[in-house]
């Protein structure tokens, strides 16, 4: 009898374990949670912070901290833009900022007897580095 207790204890325990896997809730600020300690020995699932299922983190959509405001974004994106187009004449125009993820900036840029067109660049919302995501020939 203990030894059929054993046998069932010890199945027991290996479903428990997963054989191998493990599933990770993660948090919306890229923490897992429950502080549970990540074992990188196991195929690991993670739940992110939307339901969304996957093997891989890099599919998880995380809330970053915002330490730059709107009003810095759009600076930043108007010294970007206009730092490569002023000295050939063009003009820039801010004409909207709003958050994603990140800080998102559409710029008209613009010069007399050409058409002007509609530039839109990224300002990270915690480091404040800007770079250039749609219409970027004027780099």
């Amino acid at each position: 009898m203990k030894r059929i207790n054993l046998i069932i204890l010890g199945l027991l325990l290996i479903f428990l374990t997963g054989c191998g896997n493990q599933i990770l809730y993660m948090c919306k600020d890229g923490t897992v949670g429950g502080g549970v300690i990540p074992d990188t020995e196991k195929t690991t699932s993670y739940y992110c912070p939307d339901g969304k299922e996957t093997s891989s983190l890099n599919t998880c959509k995380f809330e970053k901290p915002t330490l730059i405001l709107k009003e810095d974004a759009e600076d930043a994106a108007l010294a970007y833009v206009k730092g490569y187009v002023t000295s050939s004449g063009w003009q820039v125009s801010l004409i909207n900022v709003y958050k994603d993820v990140d800080w998102k900036a559409q710029l008209i840029l613009s010069k007399k007897d050409n058409a002007g067109y509609e530039t839109i660049v990224m300002v990270d919302s915690t480091t404040g580095t800007v770079k250039c995501e749609q219409n970027c020939e004027y780099i």
